[in-house]
């Protein structure tokens, strides 16, 4: 991820979150001014077996 991808993230959304194997990783960036930017202001999101996704939940229904 570079910086301007992310400064733009913050411009358009309420919140960043990106996906990860699992809680415990942690992300590695060149740029530290980017690191402590994602530490701030974005989340971790593990997916679950099915996923998040609203067509499963309706689907299911």
């Amino acid at each position: 991820m570079s910086a301007d991808l992310f400064k733009n993230a913050l411009f358009l959304w309420d919140k960043i979150e990106y996906v990860v194997p699992d809680k415990e990783f942690k992300p590695e960036y060149e740029d530290d001014e980017l690191a402590e930017a994602v530490r701030f202001f974005a989340k971790k999101y593990v997916p679950s077996q099915f996923g998040n996704y609203w067509w499963w939940r309706t689907w299911q229904i």
